[in-house]
């Protein structure tokens, strides 16, 4: 089978590792891909937002998509393949939202009991409300901008002066683009991240992990993942019981 992997970064090139030790692989292309992806895939250059997308599924056979980055999940791509009959791994515009707004993941964990730190949401209009919060929250604080910020938007603030610098800074960010901007303001739960990309037989296709916090955080981090993971992600089998070989 031909497979097309969307994306540039570092997630794309380790799924281009994972899917070239398929045996049903026969082609795998990347778009737009990058100097890792070059030596496993064929990269190439296509406006995903246009039907030069489409036209290059079908005039290359794939038989398979694989969206790896959030933007174009929240802005529906998956949805609109799936219209032309192409097969996706990927959630749909939809389920997207989750990692798309943070504020509405939140709220759906909060609204269905699924364990998730404290939290609290503002907006430009209640900044002075926000300033308010600062003064009489716990610290370590986290400070995240609600949308797709391209990993910049998560800053853990150690006390008020360092939160409220932090809010006058997101005001200032280009890659928030148009977007509203709310400020999801979370108490630190200092553990690991770590992102499982899992098909419906629950076969782990890639696993990897993203560091940002500092080291001195780390150093007081556990070994391993929390029990309630578990329940997050709501899922019957015991996610720590699957690790990469």
């Amino acid at each position: 089978m031909n497979v097309l992997l969307l994306g540039s970064g570092g997630r794309e090139h380790a799924l281009a590792i994972a899917i070239n030790k398929s045996k049903s692989l026969d082609k795998l292309y990347c778009a737009p891909g990058n100097t890792g992806t070059e030596k496993l895939c064929m990269n190439v250059s296509l406006d995903i937002y246009s039907d030069e997308l489409y036209d290059f599924c079908e005039k290359k056979q794939i038989s398979l998509v694989v969206i790896g980055p959030e933007q174009p999940l929240v802005d529906g791509i998956s949805d609109k393949l799936r219209e032309k009959g192409i097969k996706v791994f990927g959630p749909n515009k939809n389920a997207a939202m989750i990692e798309g707004d943070k504020s509405f993941s939140k709220a759906l964990m909060k609204k269905y009991g699924i364990p998730t730190a404290r939290f609290e949401v503002f907006t430009k209009r209640t900044h002075s409300i926000a300033l308010n919060y600062l003064k009489s929250t716990t610290y370590p604080l986290v400070v995240k901008a609600s949308g797709l910020a391209a990993g910049k938007g998560v800053t853990i603030c150690e006390n008020f002066d360092s939160a409220k610098k932090t809010l006058k800074d997101t005001l200032k960010m280009k890659y928030l683009g148009n977007q509203e901007l709310q400020w999801l303001l979370k108490n630190s739960s200092l553990v690991k991240k770590h992102l499982f990309l899992l098909f419906q037989t629950v076969r782990i296709l890639s696993h990897f992990q993203p560091h940002k916090i500092t080291k001195e955080h780390w150093m007081a981090i556990k070994e391993k993942i929390p029990v309630e993971w578990e329940h997050m992600l709501r899922l019957n089998l015991l996610i720590l019981n699957f690790w990469m070989k």
